[in-house]
């Protein structure tokens, strides 16, 4: 396992063929946001069977979102990285805080 998750970021080319399954995934940001989710469970000590189990889905679910081939929403990547714990909480905060800035009113009078 490396320290840097975007070592193993899949090229497009690579995310093409890898599945007979077309992923999802088309820009580098979410590749980056993908492996970075995987590099956290993995440095969590977890199995992507065990976090599934965490989050209340299987396994398969958890591959399909760390490969590309199923994408994760705001609340899914939400209760992902509260699930994780530890560092992955840094990231939960950030998305925290997001969601208490679309919950507040904006005044567009100014």
């Amino acid at each position: 396992m490396s320290d840097d998750p975007h070592d193993d970021l899949p090229t497009d080319q690579q995310a093409e063929s890898s599945s007979a399954v077309e992923p999802t995934v088309t820009t580098r940001e979410y590749r980056v946001l993908i492996a970075r989710l995987r590099w956290l469970r993995e440095t969590a000590g977890l199995t992507q069977a065990q976090l599934a189990e965490l989050i209340g889905e299987d396994q398969t679910t958890v591959s399909a979102i760390e490969t590309g081939r199923r994408r994760v929403d705001i609340v899914e990547l939400r209760t992902i990285l509260h699930a994780i714990g530890g560092e992955a909480l840094l990231y939960a905060a950030v998305v925290d805080a997001f969601a208490a800035m679309v919950d507040t009113p904006v005044d567009r009078r100014r």
